[in-house]
Order: structure tokens, then sequence, then C-alpha cells
């Protein structure tokens, strides 16, 4: 059985990492935001405003993290 995630265990996504989803689709699953997201969900950079970030990498939930040296931590 899978233990709730608590807002500790959540990754930190970039602040600049955005979407648009199907309204409710995350807030119904309990899911946190950026997680279970649907396979035909695009995503954007808006340092870039392109689905590319400013590394010329991919702007997606699993890759905007802290390893990146575009990224900026939410306040």
């Amino acid at each position: 059985m899978n233990k709730p995630l608590s807002i500790l265990d959540e990754p930190t996504l970039c602040r600049y990492l955005q979407t648009k989803p199907v309204f409710g689709l995350e807030e119904q699953a309990g899911l946190p935001w950026g997680e279970g997201a649907a396979t035909n969900q695009s995503f954007r950079c808006l340092q870039t405003t392109e689905a590319a970030g400013p590394d010329e990498q991919l702007a997606h939930p699993e890759s905007c993290r802290s390893a990146r040296a575009c990224f900026t931590k939410k306040r």
C-alpha cells in the first residue's frame, strides 16, 4: 500500500514550469502539482515561453528540478 505524500516528500519544481492541465484532474486524484501528468499534457518554460528551457532541454516535471542550471526555486 502506498503511503500518502507529505509536503516534505514533494519534489521541488522550477517556478517557471507551466502547464494547462484538465481542471481538477490532479486535485481529485490527491496528487501534488506536476505528478501524475497526463500523457497528452503539454508543459512550457516561462523563461523561454517554449517547450524547452534556456538550456534547450525539455520542460517537464520530471526534469525541471534543482539539478538543472536554469532552475529557480519557488518562493
